[in-house]
């Protein structure tokens, strides 16, 4: 929604976030001390294998219990969204794509500098063991439209960019909506 104006304090660096200060002139003349957080952008992605869609089933330490997800993850400083997105499918899952398509581009927290960038990837095939980082444990799925559509439904989708979350459950009423997320997807 809004960036870190020119001129902001940073006044914490973390592993991940950032936080920044600035002060802000009020309608009234007053002024106040606003701030925000940055974070590094995150792609994820529906990726298509065959006439299935790989996704996750992923545990991390901090995380109870296993969860499912989309493949995807942090772009690193100066990395491409389309590389990021690569590099991630690869480590993660050991697939990689014929193509990527933006699906869309989402800034998920008002009151954070931080862009969520959903790719589909079309011909996927394996070409590697995936490399899970150390606090991490991730099994590739695969699943029919119809089932990642339930899986949104039921909720069992832990993460997952919640315009397309919504996306995918008008697409589970919806008749019209389905077969055109369905083409937009699969190609």
């Amino acid at each position: 929604m809004g960036n870190i104006p020119e001129g902001a304090r940073r006044v914490f660096k973390g592993i991940r976030y950032e936080i920044y200060q600035w002060p802000q002139k009020m309608f009234d003349g007053s002024e106040a001390t606003f701030e925000m957080i940055k974070r590094a952008d995150s792609v994820e992605a529906l990726v298509v294998v065959g006439d299935k869609i790989l996704i996750q089933e992923e545990q991390q330490p901090h995380v109870p219990y296993p969860f499912l997800s989309p493949p995807g993850g942090n772009v690193d400083e100066g990395e491409n969204y389309e590389a990021a997105m690569s590099r991630e499918l690869l480590e993660e899952t050991g697939y990689a794509v014929d193509s990527w398509e933006l699906f869309h581009v989402k800034a998920p927290l008002q009151s954070m500098q931080w862009n969520m960038y959903v790719y589909i990837g079309r011909g996927g095939h394996k070409v590697a063991e995936p490399h899970d980082d150390p606090g991490e444990r991730i099994t590739p799925r695969f699943v029919s439209f119809e089932e990642l559509l339930e899986l949104v439904d039921s909720g069992k989708l832990y993460r997952f960019e919640q315009t397309l979350r919504f996306m995918l459950l008008r697409a589970k009423y919806d008749p019209v909506r389905r077969e055109e997320l369905r083409k937009r997807i699969f190609g």
